[in-house]
């Protein structure tokens, strides 16, 4: 809050690139950000930009993984948004924000997120789903192989098939929910 409040004193206006992410991704983190905004505000008698709710956002999702010293939120919000906007314009369709198969999807990319950068990815137990799925859900499977592709293309790192059957199954989901683009 204090380097905040010298970047007020020195006229220096910092956008967050992620605001959308955090605000989606982390909502709870997001709202009691923006009320931390507002207590300070109205304590300090000054005018923070809107931008400094998603830095305190930033500061609670990182104090929840404090059991991760290399947790960075910031890179992780990065990721989910790439997932997340990859299979919406693969689907070439809209999410309802509210959806339970909505919901259930970004938090199965938070947790795969996490599991993807600490190297403890699900690991493949010999269950044939991903094979049988590639006949069954092929526009899911296909979209998932995009990912799978872009994952790889970004970080030279290979998902599992275990990880491969979540994200088809997640796909599949959100392919049901209404409305399409």
């Amino acid at each position: 809050m204090n380097f905040a409040i010298e970047r007020l004193k020195q006229n220096m206006v910092t956008t967050n690139r992620l605001i959308w992410e955090i605000q989606n991704f982390y909502p709870e983190e997001y709202a009691a950000g923006v009320h931390c905004l507002k207590l300070v505000n109205k304590a300090l008698h000054i005018q923070l930009p809107d931008d400094e709710a998603v830095n305190i956002a930033f500061h609670l999702v990182n104090a929840q993984s404090s059991n991760n010293p290399e947790y960075d939120s910031a890179r992780y919000a990065k990721l989910i948004g790439e997932i997340v906007n990859l299979v919406r314009y693969s689907l070439n369709k809209e999410f309802h924000k509210d959806s339970i198969h909505y919901l259930r999807f970004i938090t199965h990319i938070r947790f795969f997120v996490e599991r993807f950068f600490t190297d403890k990815m699900l690991e493949d137990n010999g269950d044939s789903f991903y094979l049988t799925s590639k006949n069954r859900y092929q526009k899911e499977v296909e979209v998932a192989n995009k990912v799978k592709s872009f994952l790889y293309d970004q970080y030279q790192k290979l998902i599992t098939d275990e990880e491969m059957s979540f994200l088809i199954i997640h796909i599949n989901r959100l392919l049901r929910d209404e409305p399409s683009v």
